[in-house]
């Protein structure tokens, strides 16, 4: 899952918090 985020946060650093809260969340279930 790591290797994915890295990869989205790539054309999406803009949002990278956003992000990483949304990914955090999912990763939490």
């Amino acid at each position: 899952m790591k290797e994915e985020i890295k990869k989205f946060f790539k054309g999406e650093a803009e949002n990278d918090e956003k992000t990483l809260m949304k990914y955090s969340h999912d990763a939490s279930l």
